[in-house]
């Protein structure tokens, strides 16, 4: 394949989507994993901001509980750039269009997701809003 065949068989507007959607299950994923213990979720969110150590003795959360909800926070982003990335290969194979368009969506998503350049801190005031 030349070179000039590979750059027309590439479509901005569908890089364009995918990121769009990349962004979408990122953040999905990981407003999900905050579900992965409830318990502690509610203890923090009814400590008035006084988290002590009786606090979570009295509610039997002990630091593994606190371990696995760092964790999951934060590698389910990860998790969910992952899956829309199959999800797009798969779809993008099916329909036959260009699979590096699914790749270079993936790269610079990653890469926006990394170094925290895809706005959430301002959206997320947006979507949590009807959540609480």
């Amino acid at each position: 394949m030349t070179l000039k065949n590979f750059i027309m068989k590439l479509n901005w507007r569908q890089v364009l989507m995918h990121v769009i959607a990349f962004w979408f299950f990122i953040y999905s994923f990981q407003t999900l994993s905050y579900l992965h213990n409830t318990k502690l979720i509610d203890t923090v969110r009814n400590s008035n901001g006084e988290l002590t150590n009786r606090i979570f003795v009295n509610n039997r959360i002990v630091a593994s509980d606190l371990t696995d909800f760092f964790l999951w926070k934060g590698i389910s982003g990860f998790i969910g750039l992952f899956v829309a990335f199959i999800i797009s290969l798969t779809i993008s194979i099916r329909r036959q269009w260009f699979w590096v368009n699914a790749l270079i969506a993936l790269t610079a998503t990653f890469f926006l997701y990394r170094f925290n350049l895809l706005g959430w801190r301002y959206l997320k005031q947006f979507f949590w809003y009807f959540g609480q």
